[in-house]
C-alpha cells in the first residue's frame, strides 16, 4: 500500500543516477482483445527477469538482461502456440542492451548471440511443425525483427517499459517530455508518442519517490493509412469511427539505490461498440 504524501514532504529535485549491480524483477503482461460482439480473449504471461547494470570504456553504458521461460496464464506447460512462441523469445532469453545517457534502450550488443540462437529455434521449430502457418510466421520474424532488431528493440513496448528514460533531474513542479516510437498497439505498425513524466509524493520513506506517467498522442506524424490497414484486417469493412487512445502509469523509484521498486503501464484502445484492446504491464523488485 502506497501512503500519499504532500509535495513539502519531498525534496523539491532528485536526479536519478545508474549504479552498477543486479536487480531481480517479477514481470507480467496482461493483454485482452475484443473485436465485435465475440467473448475477450485475455493472455497472461509472467517472467522473472535479472537485470545487471555495467559500464566499461568499451561498451560504454549497457544492462545484461536475463529473461526465465515464460509462464502463460497461470499453468504449467505450452499449448502448441505457446510452444512456438516460448521458443521464438527464446533468442532474447539472454539480452545485453546499450542504453543512452538517460537509460533508454538504445542497441543489441551480442547480435551474433541472438541470430545464432535463432538458427536453432527455427530448427527446432520446423522439426516439430511443418505447416505454412508456422513457416509464414518464420519468415515475418526474420523479416520483420532481425533484419531491423536495435530499431525493434527501441520501439517494443515491453523492453520500452523495462529500460525507460528515466535517468532524469526532476522536480516537484517540472514535467519530463520525450518523444517515442512505440509498437505493439497496432501490431507491427509504428506511431509516435509523446510521453510525459513528473514527480509525484511516494510515501513515507525519503528514499523513495513516484513518477508518474502520461502520454499524448504525436498526430502530426501519425501513420494514419497504416493503421487503418492494421485496424481493418481485424474489424472488415466498418464506419470510420473515433479511435480512444489512453496510456498511463507510474515508476516507483527508490533514488539512492538507482533502482525501479515497482513500476505499472497500463495501454488501452477502443473504437466503441466495435473493438478494444489493453495491455497491462507490471513490474516488481524481489527482495
Amino acid at each position: 500500500m502506497i501512503l500519499r504524501l504532500q509535495y513539502k514532504d519531498i525534496p523539491t529535485t532528485l536526479k536519478l543516477l545508474p549504479k552498477e549491480g543486479v536487480t531481480i524483477y517479477d514481470c507480467e503482461v496482461l493483454q485482452s482483445l475484443k473485436i465485435d460482439e465475440s467473448s475477450t480473449h485475455k493472455t497472461k504471461t509472467h517472467w522473472e527477469i535479472s537485470i545487471e547494470y555495467s559500464e566499461n570504456v568499451e561498451r560504454g553504458i549497457f544492462y545484461s538482461v536475463k529473461f526465465s521461460n515464460p509462464i502463460y496464464n497461470d499453468k504449467p506447460g505450452y499449448n502448441k502456440n505457446e510452444w512456438i512462441y516460448a521458443r521464438i523469445f527464446s533468442i532474447f532469453k539472454y539480452l545485453e542492451v546499450s542504453i543512452d545517457n538517460f537509460g533508454a534502450v538504445f542497441s543489441v550488443l551480442n547480435k551474433e548471440k541472438v541470430f545464432n540462437e535463432w538458427e536453432k529455434a527455427k530448427k527446432h521449430i520446423q522439426s516439430i511443425y511443418k505447416d505454412k502457418k508456422v513457416d509464414n510466421l518464420i519468415k515475418k520474424v526474420e523479416k520483420e525483427t532481425l533484419q531491423n532488431i536495435d530499431t525493434v528493440i527501441r520501439r517494443d513496448p515491453l523492453f520500452s517499459f523495462l529500460f525507460n528514460d528515466l535517468y532524469q533531474d526532476y522536480g516537484t513542479s517540472k514535467k519530463i517530455t520525450t518523444q517515442k516510437e512505440l509498437t505493439g498497439h497496432f501490431g507491427s505498425v509504428g506511431y509516435p508518442v509523446s510521453e510525459i513524466k513528473s514527480l509525484k509524493p511516494a510515501n513515507d520513506n525519503d528514499r523513495l519517490a513516484l513518477v508518474d506517467i502520461k502520454t499524448e498522442l504525436d498526430l502530426t506524424n501519425w501513420p494514419t493509412k497504416d493503421i487503418n490497414e492494421y485496424l481493418g484486417s481485424l474489424l472488415g469493412d466498418k464506419p470510420a469511427s473515433n479511435y480512444e487512445y489512453n496510456r498511463n502509469g507510474h515508476y516507483l523509484l527508490n533514488f539512492n539505490e538507482s533502482k525501479i521498486v515497482e513500476a505499472r503501464l497500463t495501454i488501452q484502445g477502443q473504437v466503441s461498440g466495435m473493438y478494444s484492446k489493453t495491455t497491462k504491464y507490471k513490474l516488481k523488485q524481489k527482495p
